[in-house]
């Protein structure tokens, strides 16, 4: 049977789409097995290096004017890794679409980043959020758990020279550490139950918007990829990247402690949320691919944002590979 024949008896035969289905979810939990402790993602980051190889002279240059910025940024391996930020991974485009509207696939794109600079992160309907009205903005405790969603929105030509590691592999470790946190057994009973009773709330009274939470991963991919659609597997969600042509991921990072946070009651093991817009001011740093610096910088003068200091992700990368690697994936305090 051809491929594309193949296709259509899969789509045309319920069992068969079951299966699929099942061979999916089976390859996703076998990859987050395999990077499921600090350990086990410190052996696959390892691994990654050995085929990555050593940075460029390029890379190594940028990182000698660069360290003693990312000493006072995040610290030191001797003094500890600093804990004043939060972080939020994003874009410097994204597609003119409603987020998480799946019936919008407008493909005018509109400049992420600038909007950003000039309004801050907005609030908006959050359907990861138990019950389902929330209106916020989702932050992060880890710079490479932000690093990830910034990861999303490269394109092949605008990824870093040089990385500590797959993101993909650190998002997987972030998932399968999530839910050994929230099966905790002191957590687990008190916080799934009030869980699933909200969220039963919510699938009987609207059904429409239980339908969004089941997809959220994949409507919210389609801010930054025209591709996605409801058969898109979910490896390829994960490990895709944005098509839009110019594209590339900037890792904001934030002063926690102008932030009024809280957790979130149900996978809150490495994210954070707030209820009121992040200001722009409170951008204190952004990290991008380090052949994309000069075009930020340009965007931060036309902004009169130059306070801000820019990183390349490249030079942050290997700073932290001086850190342990439990204190780079650990969970929210």
């Amino acid at each position: 049977m051809g491929e594309r024949a193949r296709y259509e008896h899969m789509f045309t035969t319920g069992e068969e789409l079951l299966e699929s289905e099942k061979t999916q979810k089976i390859q996703f939990v076998s990859e987050m097995s395999k990077v499921r402790t600090p350990e086990l993602l410190d052996k696959r980051i390892i691994e990654f290096l050995d085929v990555q190889g050593f940075p460029d002279q390029e890379v190594k240059e940028a990182y000698k004017q660069q360290k003693r910025k990312l000493e006072e940024l995040f610290g030191t391996p001797e003094g500890g890794l600093k804990k004043d930020l939060l972080y939020h991974g994003t874009g410097l485009y994204k597609y003119d679409r409603k987020k998480y509207e799946k019936e919008d696939r407008n493909t005018e794109t509109t400049p992420l980043f600038e909007s950003v600079l000039d309004e801050g992160l907005k609030i908006h309907q959050d359907p990861w959020m138990p019950d389902g009205d929330t209106e916020s903005v989702s932050l992060a405790d880890s710079y490479f758990y932000a690093k990830w969603f910034a990861a999303k929105h490269m394109t092949k030509d605008t990824k870093p020279e040089w990385q500590l590691g797959d993101p993909n592999d650190f998002f997987r470790f972030f998932m399968a550490d999530t839910f050994r946190a929230e099966m905790a057994p002191k957590k687990a009973i008190k916080n799934i139950t009030e869980y699933v009773k909200k969220r039963s709330q919510r699938v009987k009274l609207k059904k429409e918007r239980s339908q969004k939470y089941e997809n959220k991963l994949k409507d919210w991919t389609k801010s930054y990829r025209d591709d996605t659609s409801d058969s898109t597997r979910i490896q390829d969600l994960l490990n895709g990247e944005s098509d839009i042509v110019g594209n590339t991921g900037i890792v904001l990072c934030l002063d926690k402690k102008q932030i009024p946070y809280q957790k979130l009651p149900i996978g809150g093991a490495h994210e954070v949320r707030t209820n009121t817009s992040v200001l722009p001011e409170t951008v204190k740093a952004i990290g991008v691919p380090l052949k994309e610096i000069d075009n930020i910088r340009t965007l931060l003068n036309k902004h009169d944002r130059d306070d801000i200091e820019v990183f390349a992700i490249e030079c942050a990368d290997l700073y932290f590979a001086s850190f342990k690697i439990q204190d780079l994936v650990a969970r929210v305090e």
